[in-house]
């Protein structure tokens, strides 16, 4: 494979790649870990991530408004549907009496009117001295007076309202006897007789009280000339109405008492709508949450890649030109015949070559970071502490290891056991290569707890690090030093295994040989271990 090609793909294993980034990409289909890709998909895959995050997301408070208002207005049609059939079943119980007392009428206008015992309470109808047998008496004496339709038709009113409530009125525009005058609604629904109209009710308040009122004109009869010809009326003529007043207050209270239960039934129905919306809300923002934390992620991987990609111009073009140099100067070498200026060239491309193959491996060992080594399982920190210290000695005299200060408790860690060493390993290194001059060198390694979160340390006493480069010394191959040995890529590993186990790294130091102390969380391991 190319060396370009290479990079390339451990770029793509490394971070994701940003628009301005693709410009030194090929077009050609590379290898990631999953599946093959163009390089400019991942492009894509961080615009789709930043799309999703601009989509309107669904606002709680108009969800909760709409159903608030499909609900009310269901439960408000209900309610008016309640109240309409309500007042039809008071509607529905005046037809009923009104029809009642029109067929009594009306057999009583067949028959000419009835003849019941003169008594205080039904004295003789003054406005029938016209008719002849107006009082009659019978064989054994006993005085009987003439009750017309209008006359009955009162009585039997007087005796509904006294004992049911319920009130009846026969009137007319011309009375005959001025009591029955009608009042101002009558007089109302009397003039639209006239003028047509069948019926007419309404809800009214007598006396205080709320009466559904209902009214129909009555129809000259032949019967009804017996008593009223004198007034110039006719067959088919409209001679006055009958009204019926229904208590209302009674179907009112048993409206009450249903709308009441149906406002419970209702709200309880609100009441689950808006705990879905509420759950579904949590939802979303859970998703949203998530999407942005992802975003932000590529966003930052993308900053990272464009340090990475301005590294790797540079650092592996730094041997490129020393090759491609000294390439030059071996064949002016050859053509002179210059063994000792042949050698040195050679030396200087060998020692370049080698530099980019550490480089290359280096990039290798970065994109394997997520890679599982061996399967995950549980160490003690003091153990895994015993084996970090094993592995340095083996590369590091006596002389060269510093006295190692244990601290903490011996809590217990859960994960691929070889990268979580890599952590300590890197510290370590780290902190031994720039002890200085130190008269006592020493190395703390602890883990200390406080309000329930768990961090660990590595803390030494060497030249420390201004406050300037606490960030870039986790670049790539970011060296404070060139001078030193390795590449610059350690804690940029060890960031990158922090961050897979959920955590996070930081430096504390002033420099000027005041040491150093790395600080990181490594929550995901502690979570396996207590699971």
């Amino acid at each position: 494979m190319p060396l370009f090609s290479v990079v390339t793909h451990l770029m793509v294993k490394i971070v994701p790649l940003s628009e301005s980034s693709l410009d030194f990409l090929p077009d050609s289909p590379i290898v990631a870990e999953h599946h093959t890709i163009e390089c400019k998909d991942c492009l894509r895959e961080v615009s789709h991530v930043r799309y999703a995050h601009k989509l309107p997301q669904t606002s709680f408070v108009v969800l909760a408004i709409l159903w608030t208002l499909i609900i009310s207005g269901i439960a408000a049609l209900h309610s008016y549907q309640a109240y309409q059939s309500a007042l039809q079943e008071v509607v529905a119980a005046a037809q009923y009496s009104y029809a009642k007392d029109l067929t009594y009428r009306r057999w009583a206008t067949i028959h000419g009117g009835v003849y019941v015992p003169i008594t205080e309470h039904t004295p003789p109808n003054p406005y029938l001295t016209h008719i002849l047998e107006r009082e009659i008496e019978t064989p054994s004496g006993r005085k009987l007076t003439l009750i017309n339709p209008a006359y009955m038709t009162r009585q039997v009113h007087e005796l509904s309202d006294s004992t049911f409530g319920t009130r009846g009125h026969i009137t007319s525009l011309k009375p005959l006897r001025l009591e029955n005058a009608p009042d101002s609604w009558e007089i109302v629904a009397l003039e639209a007789f006239e003028a047509g109209e069948t019926e007419r009710w309404s809800l009214e308040t007598i006396g205080g009280i709320p009466f559904l009122r209902y009214m129909r004109p009555l129809i000259v009869e032949a019967g009804c000339l017996k008593c009223h010809a004198h007034q110039g009326y006719h067959v088919g003529d409209i001679r006055g109405g009958l009204s019926v007043s229904i208590p209302w207050q009674t179907h009112r209270e048993s409206l009450y008492a249903s709308l009441f239960v149906y406002g419970i039934g209702y709200s309880a129905l609100w009441l689950f709508g808006m705990c879905g919306i509420w759950l579904h809300r949590q939802k979303v923002h859970h998703t949203e949450s998530a999407l942005q934390a992802r975003t932000v992620e590529l966003e930052q991987r993308n900053s990272e890649l464009e340090r990475f990609a301005y590294t790797i111009s540079h650092d592996l073009r730094t041997p490129i030109v020393t090759i491609r140099s000294f390439l030059g100067y071996l064949k002016t070498s050859l053509e002179q015949g210059n063994q000792q200026r042949i050698q040195q060239d050679v030396t200087y491309i060998e020692k370049a070559a080698e530099r980019m193959s550490i480089l290359l491996d280096e990039l290798l060992h970065l994109s394997k970071v997520g890679v599982v080594i061996a399967p995950a399982r549980d160490i003690k920190f003091r153990d895994l502490i015993a084996e970090v210290l094993v592995a340095l000695e083996k590369d590091l005299t006596a002389q060269q290891m510093p006295p190692i200060i244990l601290h903490g408790d011996d809590i217990l860690l859960h994960g691929d056991i070889e990268r979580l060493s890599e952590i300590w390993e890197n510290l370590l290194e780290n902190a031994i290569k720039f002890m200085g001059h130190t008269d006592q060198p020493h190395v703390e390694i602890g883990v200390t707890t406080t309000k329930g979160e768990t961090t660990f340390y590595v803390k030494d006493n060497g030249i420390g690090i201004l406050p300037q480069y606490h960030q870039k010394i986790f670049g790539i191959f970011d060296k404070l030093d060139p001078q030193t040995a390795g590449s610059g890529i350690g804690l940029t590993v060890t960031k990158r295994i922090i961050e897979l186990y959920g955590g996070e790294i930081w430096v504390e130091s002033s420099g000027s040989a005041t040491g150093t102390c790395f600080w990181f969380t490594l929550p995901l391991a502690l979570q396996a271990s207590k699971s």
